[in-house]
């Protein structure tokens, strides 16, 4: 049984110190890949000439000066570059030792042709006990360096790894004689999973890291191209719609062909639907990136009721519907951006006049809940929302299907753009509705931004 027991253990020793020789390993690798890859990208990023001196040029004295700093810098010690054909054409060593082969500039080099090909970095872990001028351990990689969207140079770095290598190999060694001795005590598991969950989380808090950065990168191009974009819709639209409404009011006379009134009605039209589409898609834009800022004033709420009922009466739609409000002057006073809370108020009236047939009735009411927020409804005799999407109906490019005879479809972003900005002032939407009886949308704004005794009333 002392035999087996002794063996048993020299075993469970030995498998521990070889899986943990392995993760060392590994680690090490990782490690110096890692590290050869972010210093190669460093220097190729901080060079403006760089895609000069791969070509050719020779490096000035402030890159030389900067080469040679980078070169004796914590664990670098060699740097060289490539032309986008694989070629050597710059070599540290030159810089600082002198003792760089001339016979290799000009000369081809196949791990650098590959990563040209593949647009992909290279990196790989070196024993240089062979070779006099080499550290134990060393990385070794290979980073294209992008311009444009094209590959102008392959950066080449060696990084000193020993003394990591030493530590890394040092801790494991240490671990692992500790998990053998407490494996009699049924401790190997929890230390080992613990160990592995610290890697495993140092790990994924680098990736996260790397794609915050990414992502913030990214919605700094996004909004670089919004804001491009927005101009460069919005003038030829406002042009468009301009001068389709002098060919309809026949500014410069009349048009011949019937036809043609017909077809600036069409044009104006859709130069507005287009235009609306470009700001509302802005609008929403800004508030996800948290760039929409409120132009907040006291004003009474009643009087941009009243703006946005007068503007809807004169659409199109609204003819053959009853527009009403109870909402009077002098009750209602908020703190807010009016024009959010008119474009509120005109996005849920076009709404309810898309989905309410002729001869119905849409109202705007308003009193004050028992907590003294103010309530406003905006309700309609029309068509109602079935159960199953009434979920999504407040996500963006959400829209529903309305039978032949009503307004043609909207862009789908009316309703989500009624909830962000509601959102925005500390409120919330909500809606109400039953297929064929009609649809409430209601939207609380927070007491706090009433400059009346709401709560009283």
């Amino acid at each position: 049984m002392a035999v087996a027991s002794v063996v048993s253990m020299c075993t469970l020793i030995f498998v521990s110190v070889m899986i943990l020789d392995g993760v060392s390993e590994r680690l090490i690798r990782q490690q110096a890949e890692r590290e050869a890859i972010a210093w190669a990208s460093y220097i190729g990023a901080s060079i403006e000439r760089i895609e000069q001196i791969a070509t050719g040029d020779a490096p000035t004295s402030e890159e030389r000066e900067f080469l040679e700093r980078v070169s004796k810098f914590g664990d670098i010690f060699r740097y060289k570059l490539f032309d986008p054909s694989g070629h050597l054409q710059v070599v540290s060593d030159s810089f600082t030792q002198g003792n760089a082969d001339d016979l290799d500039l000009g000369q081809h080099n196949a791990t650098a042709a590959r990563v040209l090909a593949t647009g992909q970095p290279f990196a790989e872990v070196h024993d240089g006990v062979d070779k006099p001028d080499r550290p134990e351990v060393y990385a070794e990689a290979y980073v294209p360096i992008m311009k444009d969207g094209r590959i102008v140079a392959i950066s080449e770095v060696y990084v000193d790894e020993t003394s990591t290598s030493s530590q890394i190999k040092e801790d494991f060694a240490i671990f692992g004689i500790i998990i053998a001795g407490l494996t009699l005590l049924v401790l190997l598991v929890p230390l080992w999973a613990l160990r592995l969950v610290t890697i495993e989380l140092k790990k994924r808090n680098f990736d996260l890291n790397l794609e915050r950065a990414r992502a913030v990168q990214a919605e700094s191009a996004k909004s670089a191209f919004l804001a491009n974009m927005s101009h460069e819709l919005r003038t030829p639209l406002n042009a468009i719609q301009g001068l389709s409404e002098m060919m309809i009011r026949g500014d410069l006379g009349a048009l011949d062909h019937p036809k043609y009134l017909e077809y600036s009605k069409d044009i104006n039209f859709s130069a507005g639907h287009l235009l609306k589409l470009v700001n509302d898609i802005l609008d929403l834009s800004k508030i996800d990136a948290g760039k929409f800022e409120l132009a907040e004033s006291e004003f009474d709420l009643s009087h941009a009721v009243s703006d946005s009922l007068r503007i809807a009466r004169a659409w199109a739609n609204t003819e053959r519907l009853s527009l009403s409000t109870d909402v009077v002057e002098g009750v209602f006073r908020i703190y807010a951006d009016e024009r959010a809370i008119k474009q509120i108020l005109l996005n849920l009236l076009s709404n309810a006049a898309k989905f309410t047939p002729a001869d119905g009735e849409v109202q705007v009411t308003g009193h004050f809940d028992p907590d003294g927020n103010a309530v406003v409804r905006v309700s309609d005799t029309g068509l109602g929302i079935p159960e199953k999407d009434l979920k999504q109906i407040l996500e963006p490019f959400s829209q529903l299907r309305r039978p032949p005879g009503l307004q043609s479809e909207g862009t789908g972003l009316g309703l989500s753009l009624v909830k962000s900005m509601v959102e925005l002032h500390g409120g919330n939407v909500s809606i109400q509705s039953k297929l064929g009886d009609g649809t409430t949308v209601t939207v609380v704004i927070p007491a706090h931004r009433l400059r009346t005794g709401g709560a009283t009333k």
